[in-house]
Parts: structure tokens; C-alpha cells; sequence
């Protein structure tokens, strides 16, 4: 796997062909900028699955069944506790910033 920029272009290169056309679609798609992070986390969405998110009411029985505070999830992801407050609740959901971070934690904790 290798990327690399040149100015307002991103050449991402993963095997096989059908995974970086994919990637490649993907990537474009988004409404994020494009950045190493970005492209990174797309790269690594593409190879990983991404593990789905639970409902919203059962996020926060999740975190504190693994025995984590809502301040130290947020510090996993991120992000404040206000933001993982309101995912838990159902006010709002991740934004694309956080969302794999948040799901990703949710699954260590479920298979923990």
C-alpha cells in the first residue's frame, strides 16, 4: 500500500485493482478535504471492515459494561465528551472525523 500527493492530487496505490478503484471513487465522494489523515483513514477503511454502529441506546451501556468513563472515551476518539455525550443520546452522530475512531472503540469494548 502507497499514496503520495502532488499538490491538489492523491495517487493511491492498493492491491488488487478492484480496491483501488474502489478507494479511489470513495475517496472523491467524500466531502472531507483530502489530507494523509483522510487518505489514511480511507485506506485503512478500505482494507479493515468497519465495524458497524450500534444504536444509539445501547452505545452507552457498551462503554460503561467495559468499564470506561465517557472523559476517557473521548480522549480515545478524540473528541470532547459533549460530542460522545450526544452520540450516546442520540442528539447527533459522528461526524466523519470521529466515526471510525468511535466505532472501532465501540467494538474493543463489545469483544472485550
Amino acid at each position: 500500500m502507497a499514496y503520495s500527493t502532488t499538490g491538489d492530487q492523491i495517487e493511491v496505490r492498493v492491491c488488487p485493482w478492484r480496491d483501488t478503484f474502489n478507494l479511489y471513487v470513495e475517496i472523491h465522494l467524500q466531502e472531507v478535504p483530502l489530507t494523509e489523515q483522510s487518505v489514511t483513514s480511507a485506506v485503512e477503511t478500505a482494507i479493515y471492515p468497519m465495524p458497524a454502529l450500534p444504536p444509539h441506546d445501547q452505545r452507552r451501556l457498551i462503554r460503561e459494561s467495559a468499564g470506561l468513563s465517557i472523559n476517557a472515551l473521548a480522549r480515545v476518539v478524540g473528541t470532547t465528551r459533549f460530542s460522545v455525550r450526544n452520540w450516546e443520546s442520540g442528539v447527533s452522530e459522528p461526524s466523519a472525523r470521529f466515526d471510525l475512531m468511535y466505532r472501532r472503540a465501540l467494538a474493543a469494548m463489545q469483544a472485550a
